[in-house]
């Protein structure tokens, strides 16, 4: 299995994401899709 981190990058203040969180997950995603037995690790904190 494959260990994906998708490092935080914050919320705005409705709990939506931030463009450079979105952007992160969808890196991260695109990545994954390509390959097999991937397992995502976000990080962060509470907003």
């Amino acid at each position: 299995m494959r260990p994906i981190v998708i490092f935080g990058a914050g919320v705005h203040p409705d709990g939506t994401p931030t463009a450079t969180l979105r952007h992160r997950v969808a890196a991260a995603a695109s990545y994954g899709l390509a390959r097999q037995s991937v397992l995502f690790i976000p990080t962060g904190g509470t907003p």
